[in-house]
């Protein structure tokens, strides 16, 4: 019985010992896992960070998108009424080119020779120029002919400019 009794203590020594080495463990676990949470804890803290600004900088671009959605949504409905506006205006051209209706005035003729103020007519006279209804009934190379007479006429008298010289200078030669 004495080695029975011995080997009964024996066997709880053992339980008891096997039972601290796991209670050792667990402990040295524990102790593990505070020091790697301490060690990690400025990485976790960053990657905390970085998640929160990288959720912003989402919830900001939704909203961009959203808006520029609507934008888009708008701008489709104006173009759409620019486009029915256009039909409209097309359809409305015709009648704006033509004119609004009004009674058709009698067409006048234009005397093209006798047209002209009175200077005019003493630059005709003074300077034997055809009249304007007789240079369509001239040859071409007459009507170059006539084309530079007035040219040198015009410069002569200084153009429009100086009528007022011109204008002078005939009422001498009338007198």
């Amino acid at each position: 019985m004495k080695k029975l009794l011995k080997s009964g203590i024996e066997a709880g020594n053992k339980v008891k010992a096997v039972r601290e080495v796991v209670k050792t463990y667990n402990t040295q676990k524990q102790d593990m896992y505070d020091a790697t949470s301490e060690i990690l804890e400025p990485s976790i803290d960053a990657q905390k960070s970085v998640k929160k600004s990288i959720d912003e900088k989402q919830d900001e671009v939704i909203k961009q998108l959203q808006e520029n959605q609507k934008a888009l949504t708008e701008g489709i409905g104006n173009i759409v009424e620019a486009n029915q506006r256009a039909i409209t205006f097309e359809e409305e051209l015709p009648k704006a080119i033509e004119g609004p209706d009004e009674p058709k005035r009698e067409l006048s003729i234009l005397d093209v020779d006798n047209n002209f103020n009175k200077d005019d007519r003493i630059i005709l006279n003074n300077y034997n120029l055809m009249k304007p209804s007789k240079l369509t009934q001239v040859p071409p190379q007459r009507l170059l002919e006539e084309r530079q007479k007035t040219v040198e006429i015009a410069k002569a008298t200084g153009g429009k400019k100086d009528r007022k010289k011109y204008q002078m200078k005939t009422k001498n030669r009338m007198t």
